[in-house]
């Protein structure tokens, strides 16, 4: 199916000689009986033109040009300009026709909704569609389908029987990710050789929760990595998603959970899968689909490394080995956060989740600041 393209400048109504006509005479008080008599054209032949039923030749246009003292070729103009503009709106209909039905394609296969929520697209249904194929790097509808069947083989698309996934908003959602990556450019290449870097960065991010979410965009893209926050779409339980496009590699966390732990997990288990997975010759994004009931090994292995980018596992397992008192917990985890220079939200919130105990309240700042 070919692309659509829109056609401007066309006149919602051809303007036809006879109008012109109908002004002139008009204009110099005369009948129609009169210009048929001065000009010898039949008045049933004048009639019809005057009501825009019949065009004009050459020959009266001459007649019209002594009649009204005017340059014949004004009316011989106006004719061409009428079949031109005729032949434009039939044009235009067969587009706006063809553009509706790749419309209601679209609208079966991608999230429309959440695009007009941030702003895509507008009234014109033609620039949205060329919006729409500029989002899922398409240049025709039967391309974006292939694509959407393409990835409902993807494992992120199994069903959760905890939450509900819509299938065409996380199509959506990720595309939409591609997208934004697709309009940066970083000038500055990723290497894996400073991930340590990139962690201990990170970290004095957390431990300062101060424009963190600027700071953690600063940090990743001094290293050549692209970062973006995007809200999620509707029934897509997702956290983070990571991919390479071109030549660097991008992050995106969703804020489901809008909590400073749950941020710095879902970032650094995002990185787990730029140190671990995720190349260049390797693209295979992953999306990071909300507490699935089966966790593959590659995801197992990125929730590794989140842990351990804050806290060694032969640390954690020492504190946890303690026999504390929930209610003396907060005490013991600020003394081990001062000692790693940590933030000890990052460290409470994984014992919430450990210990399940989250009728525990926090004592240590939750919010993203």
């Amino acid at each position: 199916m070919e692309t659509i393209k829109n056609k401007q400048y066309v006149p919602f109504e051809a303007t036809h000689v006879g109008e012109l006509i109908k002004d002139e005479l008009s204009a110099r008080g005369m009948k129609q009986s009169d210009l048929s008599l001065l000009t010898g054209i039949q008045r049933s032949v004048l009639c019809d033109i005057i009501k825009g039923k019949r065009g004009i030749t050459p020959e009266m246009s001459l007649l019209l040009e002594k009649a009204f003292n005017m340059p014949a070729y004004i009316f011989m103009n106006a004719q061409t300009n009428y079949e031109l503009d005729c032949a434009r709106i039939s044009e235009r209909v067969k587009v706006q026709t063809r553009a509706m039905e790749i419309w209601r394609i679209i609208t079966t296969y991608v999230s429309v909704i959440h695009f007009e929520k941030i702003g895509l697209l507008g009234k014109d249904i033609l620039k949205n569609i060329d919006t729409i194929f500029s989002i899922f790097q398409v240049k025709t509808i039967d391309e974006l389908v292939s694509i959407y069947s393409c990835e409902k083989g993807c494992s992120y698309f199994k069903k959760s029987e905890k939450l509900k996934t819509n299938p065409i908003n996380l199509f959506s959602w990720k595309y939409y990710c591609y997208y934004l990556s697709k309009k940066d450019t970083l000038n500055i290449l990723f290497d894996r050789k400073n991930m340590d870097n990139i962690k201990e960065e990170l970290n004095k991010v957390f431990l300062a929760n101060v424009r963190t979410c600027e700071k953690i965009k600063e940090v990743l893209n001094k290293y050549g990595v692209k970062f973006y926050i995007v809200e999620k779409f509707d029934q897509t339980p997702v956290d983070g998603f990571s991919f390479w496009y071109d030549e660097n590699p991008t992050i995106v966390v969703t804020l489901r959970k809008k909590n400073i732990d749950n941020l710095a997990f879902a970032l650094f288990h995002e990185i787990g899968h730029l140190a671990k997975h995720i190349d260049r010759a390797n693209n295979v994004g992953r999306i990071d689909i909300a507490n699935e009931e089966y966790i593959d090994p590659i995801e197992e292995e990125a929730n590794e490394f989140a842990r351990n980018s804050f806290i060694s596992d032969k640390e954690w397992k020492n504190f946890r080995l303690k026999k504390i008192s929930p209610y003396q917990v907060h005490i013991n985890i600020k003394e081990l956060a001062e000692k790693l220079n940590i933030n000890p939200q990052i460290l409470f919130g994984r014992y919430q989740y450990e210990t399940g105990f989250y009728k525990l309240k926090s004592k240590f700042e939750t919010s993203i600041n």
